[in-house]
C-alpha cells in the first residue's frame, strides 16, 4: 500500500497483513482486492484468501493496528463508515446446504434469523443461527444474496437481492466426498435489513429470478430505495419495519415509479 499526496510525494507506505480469525500470527496479504478510506487516519484493506473467503482489516495510518478484522466477502461500509456489511464467512468446496448466505454488520450476524433469535456476535465459521431446514433429502430454506449491498445515506439500513432455494441430493458422494445435488424452487427478492435487524421484504412477482438477482439497487434518501432491472426501473418509499418481524410490500411488474 503506497499513499501519496496529490504532488506525487510518497507519504507511506505498508504491507497489509491478516491477522486474528484466519491466523495465529500475522501474514502479507498475497492479494488486495480492493481498498477504501474509512476515515481520515485509518483505511480499510480486503485481502484474498480464496474464492469463498476474504479478509477485510481496517488499519489506523498513525499507529498501524487493526481497528477491525472481518471475515467473509461482499464488504460495503455504512455511509458513517460505523458499519461494514458482508456475507458471513464459508467454507470453500463445502455442498450449497453449507454455504448459506449470511448478512454481517461487522461480526453481528442480523439476516437470516431463526425464529424469534436476536442478532448475534459471530466472528468466525461457526453456524449457531442455522436456517436451512433438512427434509429426507431435501435441504429448505437456502439463501444466496445478489451481488452488492446498497446502503441508506443514514446508515440505518442495507438492500440486497436475496434468493432462497432448496436442494435435493441425488447422488454421491463426489471426489471430495460430498453429496451431489441439483438445486429447485428459486425464489428471489429484494430485502432491507435494519441495523437492529428488522427486516423489510419486497416482492417483484413478475420479474424472472435472474432481474432480480442482478439488480442495481440504490437509495435516492433515506427512506427511497431504487430498483434498477432489466426490466426497467422501480422506485419504492421503504416504510420502518414492524417491530415484531418487519413488513412485506408488493411492487408491481410494470416499471413505473412507485412512492
Amino acid at each position: 500500500m503506497i499513499i501519496l499526496d496529490l504532488a506525487g510525494r510518497r507519504l507511506q507506505s505498508f504491507t497489509p497483513t491478516i491477522e486474528g480469525t484466519f491466523s495465529q500470527r500475522p501474514e502479507p496479504c498475497a492479494s488486495i482486492l480492493s481498498i477504501s478510506w474509512l476515515s481520515d487516519s485509518s483505511i480499510g484493506v480486503e485481502c484474498h484468501i480464496n474464492p469463498s473467503l476474504s479478509a477485510f482489516m481496517e488499519i489506523d495510518l498513525r499507529t498501524g493496528k487493526h481497528l477491525r478484522d472481518l471475515a467473509g466477502f461482499g464488504f460495503t461500509p455504512s455511509p458513517d463508515r460505523k458499519w461494514i456489511a458482508h456475507v458471513a464467512p464459508m467454507m470453500h468446496f463445502a455442498p450449497p446446504y453449507a454455504k448459506s448466505y449470511y448478512l454481517q454488520l461487522n461480526q453481528l450476524t442480523v439476516y437470516p434469523l431463526p425464529g424469534n433469535a436476536k442478532p448475534m456476535r459471530n466472528p468466525g465459521f461457526e453456524r449457531p443461527l442455522d436456517v436451512v431446514q433438512k427434509d429426507g433429502k431435501i435441504y429448505r430454506n437456502i439463501h444466496g444474496f445478489g451481488p452488492r449491498f446498497a446502503w441508506s445515506p443514514d446508515s440505518r439500513r442495507v438492500a440486497f437481492a436475496d434468493c432462497v432455494f432448496d436442494w435435493v441430493i441425488t447422488g454421491g458422494p463426489d471426489p471430495g466426498g460430498n453429496p451431489i445435488g441439483a438445486e429447485r424452487n428459486r425464489k428471489c427478492s429484494i430485502t432491507v435489513v435494519a441495523v437492529s435487524g428488522l427486516r423489510t421484504s419486497i416482492d417483484l412477482p413478475k420479474l424472472p429470478v435472474e432481474a432480480i438477482e442482478d439488480a442495481q439497487l440504490s437509495w435516492l434518501d433515506a427512506t427511497t430505495l431504487r430498483i434498477q432491472t432489466e426490466r426497467g426501473e422501480y422506485r419504492r418509499r421503504i416504510p420502518e419495519p414492524a417491530p415484531e418481524n418487519g413488513v412485506r410490500i408488493g411492487v408491481d411488474g410494470a416499471g413505473k415509479n412507485l412512492h
